[in-house]
């Protein structure tokens, strides 16, 4: 399988969570020198908070007939 976001046939990933997913992004962007670690570990923890409020404050539940 391809190690490169353009190759024909890339990498798959899978994920049992959202967060296992964040995390994984975070990381991959410090190792490719986009973000330092201590802005991926302050953007995760934002993240979070603004997931926590948005489910909080926003979302209502969906009611079936």
């Amino acid at each position: 399988e391809g190690q490169q976001c353009d190759d024909q046939q890339p990498t798959r990933r899978g994920f049992t969570s959202l967060w296992q997913a964040a995390t994984e992004n975070a990381n991959s962007r410090v190792w490719v020198g986009f973000h330092f670690r201590r802005a991926s570990e302050v953007g995760l923890v934002h993240g979070r908070k603004v997931a926590r409020l948005v489910m909080a404050d926003q979302l209502e539940p969906v009611r079936f007939r």
